[in-house]
């Protein structure tokens, strides 16, 4: 098998270069093969890290991690479009109605939950706004029904089987349900393709 050899940068932890270049802010850090032609099955395949456009929904907005404090972007035409810049003293934080705003560390509602950049963030009862929990590289800060998580994120386009149902990789790099298998079908993964089949 051909040998690849794999760059010298990798994926820090925030989803930036750990070495000379850095992602900018519309950018997020991916680990990709180092070859068209390699496969997953290579017992010598190595892999790189590469900058690629953040993925984004049209008209939603958005705290990039791309920067120190994060700066509101909105997704326009599948890229982000900077909103406005945040002070040093300030970050960038998606409210509970989805617009992303820049605000000052310690001034918030108590309860209130919001993401920035790769983490996501909680109010606490002193009304200073606080880390609840750091994404990893392989996922991304989502806000619904005003509860700030985690989220692992996917290769778009890819199937997996869960729970007894098909999930297909949506252009947002979520796992979305696309089919649920009826109580007397199990769903299968073959080849990279998942489908229900009735049980035997």
């Amino acid at each position: 098998a051909a040998k690849y050899t794999a760059d010298a940068y990798t994926c820090a932890p925030n989803g930036l270069w750990t070495l000379k270049k850095t992602c900018t802010e519309a950018q997020v850090c991916l680990m990709k093969l180092a070859s068209p032609e390699a496969t997953k099955e290579d017992p010598l395949l190595k892999e790189v890290a590469v900058c690629e456009p953040f993925p984004c929904q049209e008209g939603v907005e958005y705290c990039p991690a791309g920067s120190a404090t994060g700066n509101p972007h909105v997704c326009e035409n599948g890229v982000l479009v900077k909103k406005s810049t945040c002070e040093p003293d300030t970050a960038c934080v998606i409210t509970p109605n989805g617009t992303a705003i820049c605000m000052e560390w310690g001034k918030c509602t108590p309860g209130q939950e919001s993401c920035s950049g790769t983490s996501a963030l909680r109010c606490n009862e002193n009304e200073a706004t606080e880390v609840k929990e750091t994404c990893t590289t392989e996922q991304a800060c989502v806000l619904q029904a005003g509860i700030a998580s985690c989220r692992d994120t996917c290769p778009p386009g890819e199937q997996q089987c869960s729970s007894g149902a098909v999930q297909t990789c949506g252009a947002d790099r979520f796992w979305e349900t696309t089919t649920e298998c009826l109580v007397t079908q199990e769903c299968v993964l073959f080849e990279g393709a998942a489908s229900c089949r009735d049980l035997p």
